[in-house]
């Protein structure tokens, strides 16, 4: 049986539209060995009207113009019965519950059309600073804005988010549609250790600072290692490149809407490979990680600096594209699983610490320290757990994780070293939405990323997702 069915060619004949899964023989495996594996790209443009807000700094930006266009991007895999679309999204983020819209409209387009949708439907955000804003429905908590009455900035375009959540379901169901064999998988791995710095660095008091300053003289290390691995699966006959690579996209900055360098490294790639070539960028963990080069006091930035990055990674995965491997597609298997997330409280002397310094508007937005909101908010929340859903994906010998929130990269080592699929990869912000998640470690050394607004879990909880992701990528093996 082929994974799109033979319904299109029913359509064309104007015979009865049948569901690829009545035609399943009982007891059939989904992603069997014998199956062939099938492969389609979509694209669908989720560009927001020009005055939108454009969410990721502290204060409310309007959009005034559009660099490039923002994309929601599909990549389809089927075998058997097994279907999975990824969704690669140019977006800040985006809470489960607009996840969940998606989900269930490519479940309605899917009956009304007669036609087998995917199983899974995973939609992962890129993070670029420079999207549209959509519900906080994964917000820092429920009742943040009525503890803290403008705790949130900007607005949301409502009708907006309604078409994000139409088009994108669109293009998941035109790769489903379009699916059609592929006998031809390789993976590349390549190396780029210059366009990505750990942003947190120790300083001579001891402390944990972020991006503390370019030749700030208290600087003594840069607090951890990216990873400078860029993977890239691609497959050959459908022309598509899926890239894998961990870096905050917040280069461009400003008012105008932009992909960031992930646009720039797909139309790097396009202008050499071909046009006919598809690029889905996947963005892994870089909770702790980004494009700022505190050695180099001459470094730009704006969109040059974000061109600039996007084609030095388009190099190095053209140069790795010489020197794959290939894999042995044998089982394509996705699942995923809930784990329960406590909410962190202030000690009593920071909570009061937090409302002194809003009474008196002393630095109560302190960067590297104690935001004043978040503290007063975790202090005297109704909520005290919110669900995370944690993926995993097997293709052949090749494996991913994905988390909701901004992953550390030794969180993403954590996955890998325990995985069964080498190499695994760890998407975040993916399937949710929920702040930053550092290691048990960052926690005590401090930083923004561990901060109260940033990081409003446990200490524990990122080991947790870890342990869950590799629970699943085991039982795959």
């Amino acid at each position: 049986m082929r994974c799109r069915g033979s319904y299109r060619r029913w359509l064309v004949s104007g015979m009865l539209v049948l569901s690829t899964a009545w035609l399943v023989p009982a007891g059939a495996v989904r992603g069997r060995a014998d199956a062939p594996l099938q492969v389609a790209y979509a694209e669908a443009d989720i560009t927001p009207p020009l005055g939108g807000s454009m969410p990721g700094y502290f204060a409310d930006r309007k959009a005034t113009g559009i660099l490039d266009p923002l994309k929601a991007k599909v990549l389809y895999l089927c075998k058997g019965e097994e279907r999975v679309a990824l969704v690669a999204c140019d977006l800040l983020g985006m809470g489960a519950p607009v996840v969940k819209r998606i989900r269930d409209r490519v479940a309605d387009l899917a009956r009304e059309r007669k036609v087998a949708g995917p199983r899974e439907v995973w939609v992962h955000c890129s993070h670029t600073h420079t999207g549209g804003m959509v519900p906080r429905s994964d917000g820092f908590t429920s009742d943040a804005e009525q503890i803290y009455p403008g705790f949130y900035q900007g607005t949301v375009d409502q009708q907006w988010v309604s078409d994000l959540v139409e088009r994108t379901a669109q293009a998941v169901l035109q790769a489903a549609a379009e699916a059609a064999d592929e006998r031809r998988v390789t993976l590349h791995e390549g190396r780029e250790a210059t366009v990505a710095h750990i942003r947190r660095y120790l300083m001579k008091d001891g402390k944990v600072r972020t991006n503390p300053g370019r030749n700030n003289p208290d600087v003594v290390r840069a607090n951890g290692e990216i990873d400078p691995r860029v993977h890239t699966v691609r497959f050959e006959k459908s022309r598509v490149l899926a890239v894998f690579y961990g870096l905050h996209p917040d280069c461009v900055g400003g008012t105008q809407y932009s992909a960031d360098y992930p646009g720039h490294l797909t139309a790097s790639l396009r202008e050499s490979l071909g046009a006919d070539w598809r690029v889905i960028y996947l963005n892994t963990c870089c909770g702790n990680i980004n494009h700022i080069d505190l050695q180099n006091p001459a470094q730009k930035s704006g969109p040059e600096e974000s061109r600039r990055i996007g084609r030095t990674l388009a190099a190095a995965v053209r140069e790795s594209l010489a020197k794959g491997e290939p894999v042995a597609v044998d089982h394509l298997s996705a699942r995923t699983t809930r784990v329960t997330c406590r909410l962190r409280r202030p000690t009593p002397e920071e909570f009061d610490e937090a409302k002194e310094r809003l009474r008196t508007n002393r630095n109560p937005m302190d960067f590297n320290g104690l935001f004043a909101p978040a503290a007063l908010v975790l202090g005297v929340t109704s909520d005290r757990e919110h669900v995370a859903e944690v993926g995993a994906l097997r293709l052949g010998s090749f494996g991913l994780a994905t988390v909701p929130g901004e992953y550390f990269v030794e969180l993403g080592r954590e996955i890998e070293a325990a995985s069964p699929f080498k190499p695994t990869r760890t998407l975040g912000l993916t399937n949710g939405s929920m702040g930053y998640i550092p290691t048990r470690q960052a926690y005590q050394e401090g930083g923004y990323e561990a901060g109260y607004r940033s990081a409003r879990y446990e200490p524990e909880n990122g080991h947790r997702w870890a342990a869950a992701a590799v629970k699943l990528l085991s039982r795959m093996k």
